[in-house]
């Protein structure tokens, strides 16, 4: 069974606030499953991946942000798709300042800034949690299909998808953009115009690439086979089209590079 570290983030909160987000996000823990875990508070720094009392065995990483300023999460998105000690990662927003009293602390969502009702959230993140693809739409290059219906305990999964590799011209144009990158020298920008002079229909049905839509298959750590919702992200769910060598190069390149914002013509 795997550790769950859950973190109450409330830097200067005072004792009862953080006595009511600990109540908050324990009883999220429990709605998810998660079992016996080692929970802390205001935990320094953050998120260290180095830290061996957290993570000397692969764990579930849980933070509970108690913040009226939502997270960022940018700094640390490289670190926690290419980390092998962090198991899921999973964001709650434990502030909440809807109501009349201003500082209101209602079920914790995993979105921060919007509420979810408790059903339709508790359903997505199952199906996360279980190794479903929770979106609609397959990333670029793979495929959604029906996956065999689940159940755990009294909870049951009736439409349960999963990611399984795409047409083959697809998955060529995903690896393609990748050796671009990190083994020719191509910027986002560069592999757009390259793109669009070879007529490459884009992803989504669209005809055109753009920085924005490379950025986003070149960053995303569906091709190597991890699952993501929202801010949370599990490893080894679904088949890899991308090897994770390539993969974690080019996060590493990308990372260290100002974001593109238009194509040269």
């Amino acid at each position: 069974m795997f550790k769950t570290t859950a973190i109450v983030h409330a830097p200067g909160a005072e004792n009862s606030q953080l006595r009511v987000m600990v109540k908050k996000l324990k009883r999220f823990l429990e709605r998810m499953s998660f079992y016996q875990p080692d929970i802390r508070i205001n935990n320094y720094p953050l998120l260290d991946i180095d830290l061996p009392q957290i993570y000397r065995n692969p764990s579930n990483l849980i933070i509970g942000w108690g913040l009226a300023e939502k997270p960022d999460w940018s700094g640390l998105e490289y670190a926690i798709k290419t980390s092998s000690a962090i198991r899921i990662f999973i964001a709650i927003d434990l502030y909440e300042t809807h109501g009349r009293s201003g500082r209101v602390l209602l079920v914790p969502n995993l979105k921060n800034g919007r509420y979810w009702r408790h059903k339709s959230w508790q359903s997505k993140c199952k199906q996360f949690l279980m190794g479903g693809f929770v979106s609609y739409v397959a990333p670029f290059g793979m495929k959604r299909v029906p996956g065999v219906s689940i159940y755990s305990d009294d909870y049951g999964l009736s439409n349960y998808h999963t990611l399984v590799p795409g047409a083959v011209h697809e998955i060529e144009i995903v690896r393609l953009m990748f050796d671009l990158y990190v083994n020719h020298g191509y910027t986002m920008a560069g592999i757009t115009n390259l793109l669009n002079a070879q007529g490459v229909s884009a992803a989504n049905k669209s005809k055109v690439w753009n920085p924005k839509k490379v950025r986003n298959i070149i960053t995303s750590a569906f091709y190597i086979g991890s699952n993501q919702f929202g801010p949370c992200i599990k490893h080894n769910v679904f088949p890899a089209i991308v090897d994770r060598s390539t993969f974690y190069a080019a996060q590493e390149k990308i990372f260290e590079m100002p974001v593109e914002t238009s194509v040269s013509t």
